[in-house]
C-alpha cells in the first residue's frame, strides 16, 4: 500500500487534500491465481462518496463499498501467473484510487489505510499500513527561502522561510569560502565563480529547495544613511521617523513606480521596501504588528497610511510631526516609515537596529542603531 502525498515525518503530516492510494499485489505461489479479491477498510475520516478508481493493471470485475466502509475490488478470472524469471513483472498487479478526507477535520486527525488481498481460497495477505495526519495550523512542508546582504566582497545570508525545527543546508558552489554550511544565517561568505546559491530545508522526510543568483538579488541597490541619525535614546511610546535615500547605480529612486520599473528590468518581482527591526541586545528580530492588506494606519506599526511594513516615498517637514526625532533633517523627500515605539513591543534600555528589505535583498543603511528609554 502506497499513499501520495506521503507527508512529512513519521506521522505523514499533510494539509487537507485529496489522497491517492495504490494497492499492489504479487502472486508468489506455485501456480496461477485465478481470482483475486482485495478488501480495503476505508478510514472513517475519509469521505467514502469521493472514491474514484483511477487505474488498474488488469480488468476489474467488481467495485463496491459496503456500509461499514470496506472497499471491495475484484479481479475475477485474472489468471495471474506464478513467478517467472524471464518475465519478472508478469505475476504482479495493482490498482490506484483517489479519495478525499472529510471536510473540516480537526488538526491532528490521523488517517490510516491497509488492505487484505485474497488469492483464490488462500488466507489473506495483509499489506503494510499507511499513515497521514491532517494539519490545519499552517504549512507542513518546510519553506525554502532566503535573503542576502551584499557587502561587496562577501555576503550574509538570512533564512526567511520561517519553518521552525527544520534543518538547513546551504551550498555556495565550488570555490566559495565556505562551500557549504548548516548555519541558519551564514555570514561573511565569499563566493567563487558560480553566483548560484542553493538552500535545502528539511523536516523529517520532507524537504524543499530554492536556488538564487545572489549577484542579481540586490541589483546595484544601495541605501543612504538614515536621516536624521538615530543615535539619541528614544522614548518608549513615541513615534520615530525612519527615513533614508534609496539609490540604484548611485542614482536616487524616487517613488514606488520607479522602483517597480527597476525591479522588472532586473527580472525581479516588484515589491516595496520593507522595514526590519532587530533587537541587538538579544540578537533576535522584532515582529511588528501589521496587516499587509490594510492601507490604514489603525493597526499598523507606523503612522503613515500605507500597507503593511512598507516604506513610502513622500514629502514632509523634516521632523515627522509628533516624534522623538533628532534635529538636523533638512531633506524633504525620502522613503519613510514612522515607527511606533509600542511599549508592548519595544523595551526600555535596549539597543535596536533597523534594516531595509527589498525582495530577497537586505540593505543596511548607516546610522541605523538606536537605544530606548522610558
Amino acid at each position: 500500500m502506497t499513499v501520495w502525498p506521503r507527508g512529512c515525518g513519521s506521522t505523514g503530516d499533510i494539509e487537507p487534500q485529496t489522497l491517492t492510494y495504490r494497492v499492489r499485489f504479487e502472486n508468489t505461489g506455485a501456480g496461477a491465481a485465478h481470482d483475486i479479491v482485495v478488501r480495503n477498510a476505508l478510514d472513517p475520516d475519509l469521505d467514502w462518496n469521493s472514491f474514484q478508481l483511477v487505474r488498474a493493471s488488469h480488468p476489474v470485475t467488481g467495485v463496491q463499498i459496503e456500509p461499514d466502509g470496506t472497499l471491495i475490488v475484484r479481479f475475477d478470472g485474472i489468471e495471474l501467473p506464478a513467478p517467472d524469471p524471464t518475465q519478472p513483472d508478469a505475476n504482479k498487479g495493482f490498482f490506484t484510487y483517489t479519495i478525499d478526507p472529510k471536510p473540516a477535520l480537526a488538526d491532528g486527525t490521523t488517517i490510516t489505510n491497509s488492505a487484505a488481498i485474497y488469492f483464490d481460497n488462500n488466507p489473506p495477505v495483509q499489506t503494510n499500513t499507511t499513515t497521514n495526519t491532517i494539519r490545519t495550523n499552517g504549512a507542513v512542508v518546510p519553506a525554502a527561502d532566503f535573503a542576502v546582504v551584499d557587502h561587496g566582497t562577501s555576503y550574509d545570508f538570512v533564512y526567511t522561510g520561517g519553518s521552525s525545527g527544520a534543518s538547513l543546508f546551504w551550498s555556495f558552489g565550488p570555490g566559495a569560502v565556505p562551500e557549504t554550511s548548516t548555519d541558519p544565517n551564514p555570514t561573511g561568505v565569499v563566493l567563487g565563480s558560480d553566483p548560484i546559491v542553493t538552500l535545502t530545508v528539511s523536516n523529517g522526510s520532507c524537504s524543499s529547495t530554492v536556488a538564487k543568483n545572489v549577484t542579481q538579488l540586490c541589483g546595484s541597490f544601495t541605501a543612504g544613511d538614515f536621516l536624521p541619525p538615530m543615535g539619541k535614546r528614544k522614548k518608549i511610546g513615541r513615534n520615530l521617523p525612519v527615513k533614508f535615500d534609496l539609490l540604484h547605480a548611485g542614482q536616487p529612486v524616487a517613488g514606488q513606480q520607479a522602483l517597480d520599473a527597476l525591479l522588472l528590468d532586473l527580472g525581479l518581482e516588484p515589491t516595496c521596501p520593507e522595514i526590519l527591526v532587530y533587537d541587538v541586545t538579544t540578537g533576535t528580530s522584532v515582529t511588528l504588528p501589521d496587516a499587509p492588506e490594510d492601507a490604514s494606519a489603525s493597526d499598523d506599526s507606523d503612522i503613515i497610511d500605507n500597507p503593511g511594513l512598507c516604506f513610502v516615498y513622500q514629502n514632509d517637514d523634516g521632523d515627522g510631526g509628533d516624534s522623538d526625532s533628532d534635529s538636523g533633517d533638512t531633506k524633504t523627500e525620502h522613503w519613510q516609515f514612522n515607527l511606533r515605539l509600542d511599549p508592548a513591543i519595544f523595551l526600555p534600555d535596549r539597543t535596536y537596529r533597523v534594516k531595509v528589505r527589498i525582495g530577497s535583498c537586505i540593505l543596511e543603511p548607516g546610522n541605523a542603531t538606536f537605544q530606548t528609554r522610558q
